[in-house]
């Protein structure tokens, strides 16, 4: 049942929008206190923004395999996901950067390397996450021909 949710349109684009939208609202409203904000980025919405993109991936590539030349090597579409989930981490942390030195806030998202590494580590944490669970679910010997005979 929770991989039929997964695999719906609704989930797959709702819960990043649904992310995205309370990641912007948390970055305005937790700007100040620098504690509870890298508490929850690093914590919570890093591995969450990395899940939600991994289920972003996952879902287009189940609902268009004929896209890739390389759909039976389920290892490249599984280091694809991996790929797709820190671009899209990159992305953020330039983001973060553009902020800062926007002057739009008084404050600073990014505390050095450190942060932004760490920052990084967690988006590929949740995305890694996900892609166990998809290892495990019966979705990857369906959607991936060639997977059974690899396992």
């Amino acid at each position: 049942m929770f991989e039929k949710a997964i695999l719906s349109k609704k989930f797959a684009f709702l819960f990043p929008a649904l992310l995205f939208f309370f990641n912007i609202a948390a970055t305005s409203l937790f700007y100040a206190d620098s504690r509870f904000y890298a508490w929850i980025y690093s914590a919570i919405l890093h591995p969450l923004g990395g899940a939600a993109m991994a289920v972003l991936f996952f879902n287009f590539w189940e609902k268009n395999p004929e896209l890739y030349l390389f759909k039976r090597k389920y290892f490249v579409v599984l280091i694809m996901a991996l790929g797709f989930v820190a671009l899209v981490g990159v992305l953020w942390e330039l983001y973060e950067f553009g902020l800062d030195y926007s002057g739009l806030f008084p404050f600073k998202s990014q505390q050095g390397l450190q942060d932004t590494m760490l920052d990084l580590f967690w988006d590929l944490a949740g995305g890694g996450f996900l892609l166990l669970f998809y290892l495990n679910s019966s979705l990857y010997k369906k959607y991936l021909p060639g997977a059974q005979e690899k396992i």
